[in-house]
């Protein structure tokens, strides 16, 4: 049932396999993908540290309509999606406007964690990924979205007084490949040079007269 090829042309075959084996596993178990959600996992909660100390204050201070100017901004350096909710859940300042100011998020579970305490964390599907955006975007194309919740403590008493909620979808995995490509392509093309040599050494080694 196998072609017949020769012992030559098998050993190169094999060892070729061999060397995209990694690649595969990475991509075809998950590994890769969970990697790059636990990085924008890690990047969003570090971003929620800073933004609870920075709403504690101008929530102290009755000053929201400042969040609503800063907020925008902070979604166009980070990319982050933001909203700053009450105790609530009610929607008090957010990066995409007033317009959704009083949407009720006191239902979302990790709106819900939040205002416990805690820090909530959730992954929700998305769509298909657009066909408008390149490999190369700063637009992220995985077909999930995170979003985390991280409560806001009063300076004053330390209770909590409303909650962060910040979301951003990862990479996907072709994407990383692709912002790799520079180093992983020098990397793959030496690994690919030392794979023909050892089977074509090997190829010899096996095929010469015993």
């Amino acid at each position: 049932l196998l072609p017949q090829l020769s012992l030559r042309t098998w050993l190169l075959g094999s060892h070729l396999v061999v060397l995209l084996l990694p690649m595969l596993a990475l991509v075809l178990t998950g590994a890769l993908a969970m990697d790059l959600r636990r990085q924008t996992q890690v990047d969003l909660e570090h971003q929620g540290e800073v933004l609870t100390l920075l709403a504690a204050e101008l929530l102290a201070e009755q000053r929201t309509d400042e969040l609503d100017r800063l907020l925008p901004d902070i979604r166009a350096r980070t990319l982050a999606s933001v909203r700053i909710v009450d105790t609530r859940g009610r929607v008090i300042a957010a990066s995409a406007g007033a317009e959704v100011h009083g949407e009720d998020m006191s239902d979302d579970d990790e709106v819900e964690a939040a205002l416990r305490g805690e820090t909530g964390v959730v992954t929700r599907d998305r769509g298909p990924p657009s066909e408008h955006q390149p490999l190369a975007s700063e637009s992220r194309r995985a077909r999930v979205r995170l979003f985390i919740a991280k409560p806001i403590l009063s300076s004053d008493t330390g209770e909590i007084i409303g909650a962060v909620v910040l979301s951003r979808t990862p990479r996907e995995e072709l994407q990383a490949f692709y912002q790799m490509s520079p180093r992983l392509i020098w990397g793959l093309l030496v690994a690919l040079l030392m794979t023909i040599g050892v089977a074509v050494f090997s190829g010899r080694l096996a095929t010469r007269s015993l």
